[in-house]
């Protein structure tokens, strides 16, 4: 987690699945809002065409058109606030849709070390069925690619904590004393 620094407040970046849930939490409340301000005005729309029509009936015109003139702003107001409701319904399943797709890519990773393993132990059984293994490690792979996640063929040395360091530094330290002793090929 990288600690950014921003005017003397130090504030966690969280990882993108989270970001994105909180994004869509709080479109939807938005859109929560909307839907209730759709069904007040739709509520409000019945109340005047029911005064439209009494105005009407009565014959008074003046009246019937000031509410019609009104019961015509309420529906356009109406249909904007539907439009609004609608797109952020679609945005928010478009966000919880890249949230779903950026775990699958996390759970792409254990299959493809399965299917690796699964790979080496057919290869001298089965030739034909150890290339079509590699065909479906292939996809995996370009899934990965396309979904976000990398490979580990592309990811570089995993990061090691201080005893695996000490390993390493003990293992090249040897290696360097045996390639000393032994003489050199021509």
């Amino acid at each position: 987690m990288r600690w950014p620094f921003r005017r003397g407040k130090v504030k966690p970046i969280q990882p993108l699945p989270k970001r994105i849930e909180e994004v869509a939490a709080r479109l939807e409340v938005v859109r929560s809002k909307l839907e209730t301000r759709v069904r007040e005005l739709e509520a409000r729309d019945k109340i005047l065409f029911k005064q439209v029509v009494d105005a009407q009936a009565s014959g008074d015109k003046e009246k019937a058109a000031a509410y019609a003139n009104e019961l015509s702003e309420v529906r356009r107001m109406a249909r904007r606030a539907l439009r609004s409701q609608l797109t952020l319904e679609g945005l928010i399943h478009r966000l919880r849709t890249l949230k779903d797709l950026d775990e699958l890519g996390d759970s792409v990773a254990p299959l493809r070390e399965v299917i690796q393993m699964l790979g080496g132990d057919v290869r001298g059984v089965a030739p034909t069925i150890s290339e079509e293994i590699r065909r479906v490690m292939d996809a995996l792979e370009e899934f990965s690619i396309e979904v976000g996640g990398v490979p580990e063929a592309i990811q570089g040395q995993p990061s090691l904590d201080r005893d695996a360091e000490k390993i390493l530094e003990e293992a090249s330290e040897i290696a360097r004393r045996r390639v000393g002793r032994e003489p050199p090929e021509a």
